[in-house]
């Protein structure tokens, strides 16, 4: 049934962290649940498990990926036709992303010593892509006579344009000089195998490390890049409809978040 999920989830065009994590949330239910055989659970169970994980103080964002990858097995894999109101998630308080100011942000890539990690951080924020969008991406991708970035492993398997700034174009062409990773198909490979990309759970470290070395304080995460373009975006006068586009949101509310950071009103 987990492999069945693993195949379904590739056909629906998850993300590879996703295909590799939902099977795992579905096998911790069954074993708290102790039903050998899948078809034979009730939607009342789910219910049951999600306010186990409330009573054990796992938070919102823990409890939501568990609760989405139960849905998606039961109703897509399995083809149950349950109500939707067993598959509740948690409402996350909305806090105030950090943002970091460009001096901040050329501080931490100074210290960034290996150049395959800066500049894949340098093109992160310079695309406002997320962490998975930035390991995945290949030398085609890269549209240097449009001044674009091809993103074809957006989330839930959307693919878009981004901008491709000419400070990017240049440390990504110095890069690509002075790689060893010149035959691979990846633009960011691993070092230890280029027949595959280098992991986003290595540039995270990476770029927490040097957050911490320039000593800023806040409890800032990779994915503040992307908050910090979008911003910076605004604060320069885009429209906001073309940042939605950018960053690939679906909805404009979801966008929105940055002209109340801008103004203080979160």
């Amino acid at each position: 049934y987990l492999e069945k999920m693993a195949r379904d989830l590739k056909i629906h065009g998850r993300a590879q962290s996703t295909i590799e994590a939902y099977p795992r949330c579905v096998a911790e239910f069954l074993e708290y649940s102790k039903i050998k055989y899948p078809q034979l659970v009730q939607p009342e169970m789910i219910l049951d498990y999600h306010a186990f994980l409330v009573d054990q103080g796992y938070a919102p964002g823990s409890i939501n990926p568990k609760i989405g990858a139960l849905r998606f097995f039961f109703l897509t894999t399995l083809g149950k036709s349950w109500d939707r109101k067993f598959f509740k998630f948690v409402r996350n308080k909305r806090r105030a992303p950090v943002i970091l100011s460009t001096e901040q942000i050329a501080a931490i890539l100074n210290v960034v010593k290996d150049q395959r990690d800066r500049v894949a951080i340098l093109t992160m924020y310079g695309g406002g892509l997320r962490p998975n969008e930035v390991v995945h991406l290949k030398a085609c991708d890269i549209h240097s006579d449009r001044s674009l970035i091809h993103v074809q492993f957006g989330k839930g398997g959307k693919t878009r344009y981004t901008l491709l700034a000419p400070l990017v174009l240049l440390a990504l062409r110095q890069y690509w000089k002075q790689s060893p990773y010149d035959k691979s198909e990846w633009l960011f490979p691993s070092e230890d195998d280029p027949k595959v990309f280098v992991t986003a759970a290595r540039l995270r470290k990476v770029f927490k490390a040097a957050a911490k070395k320039v000593g800023i304080q806040q409890d800032v995460k990779m994915h503040g890049l992307r908050h910090s373009f979008a911003t910076h975006l605004l604060e320069a006068g885009v429209d906001l409809r073309y940042i939605q586009i950018l960053l690939g949101h679906t909805l404009i509310s979801t966008t929105t978040i940055y002209s109340h950071v801008r103004e203080g009103q979160f």
